[in-house]
């Protein structure tokens, strides 16, 4: 590492230092430092063979960074973290080494600057463990540690995906880890050049965007999770457990006792609901007393020698049973551990925890796949359902969504969504009145992919507000073409999401719209949901009354199955309510929805208010409803959603 003077020029001319540090009975204490900016330190570390404490090192601000990094140390997490060492700002990227030792690259963001602004790639030279930096789905750079641990060491790593370096069953972890940002360090299966596959930790970090790179992946392995003295961490002394990497290890030695003996064993995953909660809440002390407390009752219901702290708030283990029954049997004991309250700051808490499992040799015959296949279950596991064991549907299901989020921005780079409209007729007239706007996903090679599946993605990941703001554009264009050729003069609805209305800008943004598109206001109704307009309510209203006075129709969806604003009703500026199909479809049998959608049809008439009827399917249903007073309808018994061009037929 010090033969490398190329790096060390790199070190000297930007305004950063990289340090490395362990635990001590004194406290934290750095152990190296090397760069221009860490000079200060370097001399006190040549007169401290034991090392330099952080109150030395920094007198002003030490009790801070110990308590940042002995959270990073407990957590076994790696973050970003602000500092302040006098008057100048730094950003701090904190990797632990296990739960003993880290190393820190510090990075000043304030006084002088880095020249150039990009993150200084050559440093990751320095480092013993393999690095990647990442962006837009491609490497941008590769570490000497990186290239000798895959064998590339010769080839060029520009635009290769990061995904190409794990084994198949490892990606969909690898990938979810980039999309949700999840700091924890995961267990995956590496391939090297010639397609070899060996186990590593890997963690990965989101860089500031100042740094010009997207993300920072750290490859460790057995060689690289050591203490200070050289020997493999395979303790965690803070649970008296094994760290992560020790009980992947132990686990595997197990397996292959089980394997030899032709018998079962469960791999769970449990994780504690509230910890995350209780420690931004309380603290770190009254969250380190909780995971105590925990790994205290764990310790009673389960052999110690088969329990690992794997997470912040996540600990692993495995039981043995003959079938699944026997094994759910033992799993629903350890369960029974929070049953109990934990004292916590004078009061009882009560703590619930999830566990996901996958059986040996049923859902995979690796230590990787059982953990890839326990975490998927764990993350369906419920309060009310909390022991899930694994079944290959989970797997798809997960996949499936992962496809989704990956593509979802692409998809409409390349306009893959195209609109549909359904119509709403009055029973009166006969006449088509309105259509609604709906989108659809043609996705290339999974076909037409329902609008259920992809809007919870799109609102999960903030794309539902590009996508709303195309919906709304291209349905008002659509609607003012057809009313300028004379094929249709009536309204078109489109529904719009809670984080598209709260969008500061919304109400300029459908201003914006209806100038751009030439359609007249009173042609456009948009299509809100109580709980979109009862996240606060005074906002919501005054939004309300700038769309009403722009000439802009408004309507409450899915009307009863939100808030059930009855009291709130007369204050909000809409035009129309509509009562969800799951009233309608049994309103022709006498009973509780029968009751519900007269008395909305009824409230609504007595303030003003027109009524519409959604999922509206047989003839029962249109004469029920047309004799209460209700005579403008939606559903299938008039019309599917459809592409424009049958409508344009069904208008004919």
């Amino acid at each position: 590492m010090a033969e490398a003077p190329d790096v060390r020029k790199v070190l000297d001319r930007f305004p950063f230092f990289l340090v490395f540090g362990r635990r001590s009975d004194a406290g934290i204490v750095l152990t190296a430092a090397y760069g221009a900016w860490a000079a200060p330190f370097v001399k006190r570390l040549e007169a401290a063979p034991e090392g330099l404490s952080l109150q030395a090192a920094f007198p002003e601000w030490h009790v801070a960074i110990e308590r940042f990094l002995t959270s990073m140390l407990d957590e076994g997490r790696a973050a970003w973290q602000a500092l302040r060492l006098g008057d100048d700002l730094w950003d701090a990227y904190v990797l632990p080494i296990g739960r003993e030792a880290f190393w820190a690259l510090v990075l000043r963001i304030s006084g002088r600057r880095r020249e150039d602004g990009r993150f200084p790639v050559e440093v990751l030279d320095l480092f013993g463990v393999p690095a990647l930096l990442h962006q837009d789905g491609r490497i941008r750079y590769a570490n000497e540690a990186a290239r000798r641990l895959l064998g590339r060491r010769e080839m060029s790593w520009t635009d290769l995906s990061p995904l190409k370096l794990f084994a198949p069953e490892s990606r969909p972890e690898f990938l979810d880890s980039l999309i949700h940002g999840r700091p924890e360090p995961l267990v995956l299966r590496v391939l090297d050049a010639d397609g070899a596959e060996r186990t590593a930790e890997v963690r990965t970090v989101r860089l500031p965007e100042e740094s010009g790179m997207a993300y920072l992946t750290v490859i460790g392995g057995p060689e690289s999770a050591v203490f200070p003295s050289g020997e493999p961490l395979r303790y965690d002394p803070k649970s008296g457990f094994f760290s992560r990497l020790g009980f992947y290890q132990r686990f595997g030695e197990a397996l292959d006792q089980a394997r030899r003996a032709d018998r079962r064993l469960a791999l769970a995953l449990l994780n504690v609901d509230r910890f995350k909660f209780i420690n931004e809440t309380l603290g770190h002390t009254y969250g380190d007393r909780l995971i105590a407390e925990v790994a205290e009752r764990l310790r009673g219901a389960i052999d110690p020698e088969r329990i690992g702290w794997v997470g912040a708030d996540e600990f692993a283990f495995w039981i043995d049973g003959a079938d699944r029954a026997e094994l759910q049997a033992a799993l629903r004991r350890v369960l029974a551990v929070f049953e109990r309250p934990f004292r916590l700051s004078e009061y009882d808490w009560r703590v619930t925890a999830r566990i996901g499992a996958a059986v040996f040799p049923d859902d995979g015959r690796t230590a990787d796949v059982l953990w890839q296949n326990a975490a998927i279950a764990q993350n369906e596991a419920t309060s009310g359902e909390a022991v899930r064991f694994f079944v290959p549907e989970m797997a798809s299901r997960r996949l499936r969504r992962l496809l989704l989020e990956t593509e979802l921005r692409g998809a409409i780079d390349s306009d893959q969504f195209v609109l549909y409209f359904q119509p709403l007729y009055n029973v009166v007239s006969g006449r088509m009145i309105a259509v609604e706007a709906l989108l659809r996903w043609r996705h290339p090679t999974l076909g037409l992919i329902p609008p259920g599946e992809f809007i919870p993605v799109a609102e999960e990941t903030g794309l539902i507000v590009p996508l709303g703001r195309r919906v709304l554009w291209e349905a008002a264009a659509e609607m003012e073409g057809w009313r300028r050729s004379g094929a249709f003069s009536g309204e078109v609805h489109v529904n719009i999401s809670l984080r598209q209305f709260e969008q500061p800008d919304f109400v300029d943004q459908v201003r914006a719209v209806l100038e751009e598109t030439g359609l007249p206001p009173s042609h456009l109704v948009l299509e809100l949901t109580e709980t979109a307009i009862m996240q606060n309510v005074e906002e919501s209203v005054a939004r309300l009354r700038m769309l009403k006075g722009m000439g802009v129709k408004l309507a409450i969806d899915d009307f009863g199955t939100g808030y059930s604003s009855l009291s709130y009703l007369h204050r909000l500026p809409v035009d129309t309510v509509k009562i969800d199909r799951s009233f309608v479809s049994a309103v022709h049998v006498a009973g509780d929805d029968a009751v519900i959608a007269t008395a909305i049809i009824h409230l609504a008439h007595a303030l003003g208010l027109n009524v519409v009827a959604e999922g509206v399917e047989t003839t029962a249903q249109v004469e029920f409803l047309s004799s209460n007073a209700c005579y403008d309808m939606q559903g299938f018994y008039f019309g599917r959603p459809m592409p424009k061009e049958e409508l344009m037929k069904a208008m004919k």
